[in-house]
């Protein structure tokens, strides 16, 4: 695999994995190696956006590899769009770089993950939401964002304890129950 597709794969996985982790579906994703996309199914809060915006690049630095794409015009377009006024503080500059390497040390596991899926091809919102749902994928927690017919969701709950009195011929027992719904 070329290295050029790898950084790229994992400059879009950070992207990616970032608006997952708020909650922010991705509809399109596609990867090569003369660049890729992020499509959101939304536009996320400010915050947001700007630590998307320097989350691939960071992904592909803490991969060790060279970021073929470091800085994306249009990753730096999206962040200073998103923070406006603040785009030109170089604490909040500092203080986003924090956050998101702190976010994608967290979450490096999925990173890595979908970056070894964008390097074998791009993903749309369908094959995203299939590796979510394969199981054991360390993509799992996203699964709720792509629903579709062959997702299944067991959770079992347990309610709190229930406790009844019962008076038989003048003494008081308690007995508990626990039930699952």
């Amino acid at each position: 695999m070329n290295e050029t597709t790898l950084s790229v794969a994992y400059h879009e996985a950070g992207h990616a994995v970032v608006f997952l982790y708020f909650g922010v579906r991705v509809d399109e994703l596609p990867c090569g190696p003369e660049g890729g996309h992020c499509r959101p199914s939304r536009t996320p809060s400010p915050r947001v956006c700007s630590l998307v915006s320097v989350a691939g690049s960071l992904a592909a630095q803490m991969a060790g590899l060279p970021d073929a794409r470091y800085p994306s015009d249009a990753d730096v377009e999206y962040g200073l769009e998103a923070l406006g006024d603040l785009a030109c503080c170089p604490e909040e500059n500092k203080t986003r770089l924090v956050e998101c390497e702190r976010l994608l040390a967290k979450c490096w596991p999925q990173v890595e993950y979908l970056a070894r899926e964008l390097a074998a091809g791009g993903l749309d919102a369908d094959s995203l939401g299939a590796l979510c749902r394969r199981p054991g994928s360390p993509l799992a927690m996203y699964a709720p964002l792509y629903p579709g017919s062959d997702c299944r969701f067991e959770r079992t709950f347990q309610q709190p304890t229930r406790r009844r009195l019962r008076r038989s011929s003048g003494v008081v027992t308690v007995s508990s129950h626990r039930g699952i719904f």
